[in-house]
């Protein structure tokens, strides 16, 4: 991948985690990029944001508009935000 890009999802991560503070379980690469395939001329960057819990919509909007400010070195972000809950479904299956 190239430096450009990695400088990129530094970034991303970082205005992540300035968002979301500790509630921010990480972020990952998915998609083209990280299964080899990625071709910034064609390729989007695909990116999952983990979080502890739900989060609101002023602070969806607040990452959203802070990820807008940053210049995607590829043919464009596709980004999806999911609340971790594994805990919440093992509990529910008996697990301890």
């Amino acid at each position: 991948m190239e430096e450009t890009t990695e400088r990129y999802l530094s970034a991303l991560a970082a205005v992540a985690a300035a968002t979301l503070g500790d509630d921010l379980v990480g972020c990952y690469l998915h998609g083209s990029a990280a299964l080899g395939g990625f071709d910034a001329r064609r390729s989007d960057v695909d990116v999952l944001v983990v979080s502890a819990g739900t989060t609101g919509a002023a602070q969806r909007s607040a990452l959203a508009a802070a990820l807008e400010q940053l210049p995607c070195p590829a043919a464009g972000l596709d980004p999806a935000a999911v609340a971790a809950f594994a805990r919440r479904v093992g509990t529910h299956l008996g697990a301890r």
